[in-house]
């Protein structure tokens, strides 16, 4: 299924007729211009057989190339707990708009501004479809990372259906925000 098409395949027979319409109107302008001697009319030919021919073919090629589609990466942050907890859970939606592919989850946690990672964490996740139904429930020891960051946790799952999936952190203290992306391993 494609989502964002320029071109709806049924109205194709109607969309070929305005481009043939279009060109007979053009050369018809264009007779005249030759006719009457106006150069001006020579160029108003061309506008008229050019721009739906222009149309159709950018139609054409979202069609192919599935431009205006929906973005196959989704990306957020959350906030990790409050200076005074011990750990904190924190619901998000994220969307599927293909479920015929393998999605990645990828859970960056990253310690305050200009600290840096304590030690190893825990982070938890749980994916549930829009029905509910658990597809990732995972926990990890994450090792301090580069920086400011810990080592990120990745896991796949393959979505049941389309539409906004939820996902549930469990963020330790230390932490300040996750970074969430999620995105579809396309091939």
């Amino acid at each position: 299924m494609r989502y964002g098409c320029g071109m709806d395949l049924e109205r194709l027979p109607t969309a070929i007729l305005i481009v043939l319409i279009s060109i007979v109107a053009a050369l018809g302008v264009w007779y005249l211009a030759i006719r009457l001697n106006q150069p001006r009319l020579k160029a108003i030919a061309v506008l008229i057989g050019v721009f739906p021919l222009l149309g159709f073919g950018i139609q054409i090629a979202s069609y192919f190339f599935d431009w205006g589609g929906p973005p196959d990466t989704y990306t957020t942050s959350t906030p990790g707990p409050a200076s005074r907890e011990a750990s904190t859970t924190r619901d998000s939606p994220f969307p599927v708009t293909d479920h015929t592919v393998m999605h990645e989850v990828e859970l960056t946690p990253r310690a305050g501004a200009g600290k840096t990672p304590p030690g190893t964490i825990q982070l938890s996740v749980v994916v549930q479809s829009p029905k509910g139904q658990t597809l990732v429930n995972t926990t990890e020891s994450l090792a301090p990372g580069q920086g400011q960051f810990w080592s990120p946790l990745r896991t796949r799952f393959q979505p049941l259906e389309e539409g906004e999936h939820s996902m549930h952190l469990e963020i330790p203290a230390g932490v300040n925000e996750v970074k969430v992306k999620v995105r579809e391993l396309r091939k």
